[in-house]
């Protein structure tokens, strides 16, 4: 009976997710390549033993080798294509290519800097396609564009987490690569045109700095950075899903007003195409630019998708786009969460529906106007909080992992200020819309982004609130996440065929 019901869920899983199954596949051969560890050895065994199940049918049988056969193509690739060897600790000197991807000014200890980041080729072979930054002086004058990718000299360092950091001789002017090209140094200057327009219309330059980040994601002042991260909202400072579903929702609104349905859906792929080349290709960015992408392709052809197999095709993209995204925090953090919330956001709320159960249309009508506006609070709360759970099942134990702690103010803090954060992304896009009112609603941001800050930078210390830890077993923690996903989605299968069995009952 056990084997019958999990074959069952095998089948189901497969049958509506198998982008998703492709996709875990996938990273798994990708990170057994680049980053090998015993921690990718349980998640492989439990991805891969039901092909051994004698009661799956001959279909999913043949996309779990599919899957295995794609784990392996990927692995392959990636132990043929990079070459990421750890450097001695006096770097290495020699002659590289450096493939120009972003242009940032990073304030640090010195003062400004420009950042160049990209890739790096040694011409000996030694390193191939390796993740590096290259940081200068903002004082000199002479900065190469990043327009092209260039020949460098210079010394190659390793830095944590397998990355590398390139300093180049000076006084060797850098040698542009002919016949290529890098939209860096055009989305650098879109950015901050963008950004002396938002500085110079919002009042209080604490509320302008934050809203340039909101705008191109850019977040250079590090007290900020700080006193966001005492209280769990790093997220906000990375552009993602929640930035695109915001940005998506005002200009469907304003377009539908204006164009019939397909035509909008079209004008708004473009739209939100234009943003991602001006944001640039960071893999939060570029995960939820193809989960919209996505959505929005299925809108225009009339064919409905489901969350977790779009997930799947955002990462089977980036893996194709660059197999590194992989083994960066902010990939790792992006889909982690976004799918602890397809799968657990219902859990949740029907588990909170045992506290606040739901009423239906007839008591509703009964009740009087106080008790339907406090039904109405206590259900938008009630899904703010199963949110908040789905939330942190994933990014509770990956903020220890990755950062050693977890503030418990961050679960308060989340119930209400992303959606705070949504009225200051409104305002200043209504205010881009509307130029001749830009000053009135800039007027307005400000006063109101100065309020939501005050959250944030008038709490004292003293309530400061952490779970921290010195580490965490990475072999412990790929076994927690593979049993919780398995679990959440066996459970929410269940729940959905008790949906569809109490509904055929209905039916009858």
């Amino acid at each position: 009976m056990l084997f019958k019901t999990l074959a069952e869920f095998v089948d189901d899983f497969c049958n509506r997710h198998p982008a998703a199954l492709y996709a875990a596949a996938v990273f798994l051969g990708v990170s057994a390549s680049l980053s090998p560890s015993w921690a990718l050895f349980f998640p492989a065994v439990v991805l891969f033993i039901p092909i051994f199940f004698p009661l799956i049918k001959l279909r999913t049988r043949i996309r779990f080798f599919l899957a295995l056969a794609a784990a392996i193509v990927f692995f392959c690739y990636c132990h043929t294509y990079y070459r990421l060897p750890q450097l001695p600790d006096e770097g290495m000197r020699g002659c590289y290519y450096f493939r120009t991807c972003q242009l940032e000014q990073k304030q640090c200890s010195f003062g400004k800097q420009w950042g160049f980041t990209g890739s790096v080729c040694s011409m000996d072979g030694s390193v191939q396609h390796a993740p590096c930054r290259i940081s200068l002086p903002m004082k000199m004058a002479d900065r190469s564009p990043a327009d092209s990718d260039y020949l460098l000299q210079g010394i190659l360092y390793s830095t944590r987490g397998g990355r590398y950091r390139l300093v180049v001789d000076t006084g060797i002017p850098w040698e542009p690569v002919e016949g290529s090209f890098s939209l860096a140094e055009l989305r650098f200057r879109a950015k901050e045109t963008i950004a002396g327009w938002i500085r110079s219309g919002i009042a209080n330059p604490v509320s302008g700095r934050f809203l340039v980040g909101l705008a191109t994601g850019n977040f250079d002042d590090q007290l900020m950075v700080h006193e966001l991260g005492r209280f769990g909202l790093q997220h906000i400072m990375a552009i993602s899903g929640f930035h695109f579903a915001v940005v998506a929702g005002i200009m469907t609104f304003w377009m539908q007003l204006l164009l019939p349905r397909r035509a909008a859906t079209l004008l708004l792929i473009l739209l939100l195409s234009s943003y991602f080349l001006f944001l640039g290709p960071s893999p939060s960015i570029v995960r939820a630019w193809i989960s919209v992408s996505v959505v929005l392709v299925g809108m225009f052809i009339g064919r409905a998708g489901n969350g977790l197999n779009t997930l799947g095709v955002a990462v089977l993209v980036m893996m194709l786009w660059d197999p590194l995204f992989s083994q960066h925090i902010g990939f790792l953090f992006s889909v982690g969460v976004t799918a602890g919330i397809l799968v657990f956001f219902s859990l949740s709320d029907r588990l909170l529906q045992n506290v606040w159960p739901v009423r239906t249309l007839s008591v509703m009508v009964e009740m009087d106007r106080f008790n339907q506006h406090a039904y109405c609070l206590l259900h938008f709360f009630r899904n703010a909080l199963a949110l908040t759970l789905a939330v942190n099942v994933v990014a509770f134990p990956m903020s220890l992992y990755f950062f050693h702690q977890f503030s418990i103010w961050g679960i308060v803090y989340n119930l209400f200020f992303p959606f705070m954060v949504t009225f200051s992304m409104i305002l200043l896009l209504v205010a881009l819309l509307l130029p001749p009112l830009a000053p009135l609603f800039h007027a307005i941001n400000s006063r109101y982004t100065t309020f939501l800050l005050g959250y944030v930078y008038h709490a004292p210390t003293s309530m400061d609130l952490f779970v921290k830890t010195a580490s965490v077993d990475p072999v412990l923690l790929s076994c927690y996440f593979t049993c919780l996903f398995f679990v959440g989605l066996f459970l929410a299968w269940r729940q959905r065929r008790e949906r569809l069995a109490l509904r055929e009952l209905q039916f009858v």
